[in-house]
């Protein structure tokens, strides 16, 4: 079974990566 740990990480990661390519 996939951690709750995992999804929060991406669930983090996926918006923030798109802040840093709209910023960038």
């Amino acid at each position: 079974m996939l951690r709750s740990d995992h999804w929060k990480y991406r669930y983090i990661t996926l918006p923030l990566e798109a802040y840093i390519a709209l910023k960038g």
